[in-house]
């Protein structure tokens, strides 16, 4: 099969987050190609001429589509697959729709609430309604991933949560929310399509050990782009959880088949929860083509549940050419 791994540009200042896309998609490459197919590697390219002439020279039976943000902004991640279906294209990972209503956070948020799906409360400037001042919140970007702008601060108190936003449009524009902060346990589950199926893969459940109890419990951007950090060495990914707690375990993995489904999301995706203290779940956030690093969460989702990486990514071209 022939396979066009579509990822991110970068130049010499590129980012983590950045440098991580594109050393992703040469681990699907390499991987892919070992499998037998035929793979080729291509930029983003976002004026469309350009863009459908570069892919359509590629000849692809499937885009392994591994875009996670175009013109420099995840929002505009959407791009990509929009510019894929013009062409008719096949293509792993979530559609333009799914991808806009995930990245807009907030938006996300209404969605959730609507169907009943259960997701901490929040406010958006510049009105804040429901900001309630005694209350904690984490401030977030509404637009953007990768943990942009999530520190020791971001943790605030509801009468500082103005402050906080406008520091943080002053330091990475775009528009910024604030969350109720949930004191409790934190999961990401993976999930991916098997055929006409939906499976939940093993639950992660992300552990704080040893940690500094002055510093909020949250994955930060140190805690997920620098290793060296004090927060990345004392944080780590668990599985088993479904043994210690099989009723809470029913329930994260139905509300993941639940929010999956509601976004229209296709071929595998990542769900991230926290778990107050009452031991009731709540969805922070849906990410429709989460990273699959082979050292990250997905990848390791997918090797508890015994599935080597090949054919993890077998089974989402699979899904994509249902």
């Amino acid at each position: 099969m022939r396979v066009l791994v579509l990822h991110l540009d970068a130049d010499s200042q590129a980012p983590p987050e950045i440098e991580d896309s594109i050393l992703t998609a040469k681990q699907i490459g390499e991987t892919l190609t070992k499998r037998g197919h035929f793979v080729q590697l291509a930029p983003f390219e976002a004026n469309y001429e350009k863009f459908a002439k570069e892919v359509s020279e590629a000849k692809p039976d499937i885009v392994f589509n591994m875009v996670e943000h175009a013109l420099g902004q995840d929002q505009l991640s959407a791009v990509a697959p929009a510019y894929l279906e013009q062409m008719g294209l096949r293509y792993t990972g979530g559609g333009p729709a799914a991808i806009v209503a995930t990245c807009d956070k907030p938006f996300a948020k209404e969605i959730m609430r609507a169907a009943g799906l259960p997701t901490p409360d929040w406010a958006v400037g510049p009105h804040w309604h429901g900001l309630k001042a005694g209350q904690k919140y984490i401030v977030k970007s509404s637009t953007e991933d990768a943990s942009l702008g999530l520190d020791d601060g971001a943790v605030v108190m509801g009468a500082e949560v103005r402050a906080r936003a406008e520091k943080c449009f002053k330091e990475y524009g775009g528009r910024w929310f604030a969350e109720a902060y949930v004191e409790g346990r934190e999961f990401n589950i993976s999930v991916i399509e098997e055929g006409k199926n939906l499976r939940v893969l093993p639950l992660a459940e992300i552990q704080f050990i040893d940690w500094n109890p002055a510093k909020p419990r949250i994955v930060g951007y140190a805690c997920k782009w620098d290793d060296s950090s004090e927060e990345s060495k004392q944080s780590a990914r668990v599985f088993g959880f479904e043994d210690e707690d099989p009723r809470l375990a029913a329930e994260l993995a139905r509300l993941t088949r639940e929010a999956f489904t509601l976004f229209g999301n296709r071929g595998f995706a990542r769900i991230d929860f926290r778990v107050d203290e009452q031991g009731n779940p709540l969805i922070l956030e849906v990410n429709p083509n989460p990273s699959l690093d082979v050292d990250a969460g997905f990848a390791a989702a997918c090797a508890e549940a015994g599935y080597d990486y090949g054919n993890a990514l077998e089974k989402i071209i699979a899904a994509a050419l249902q």
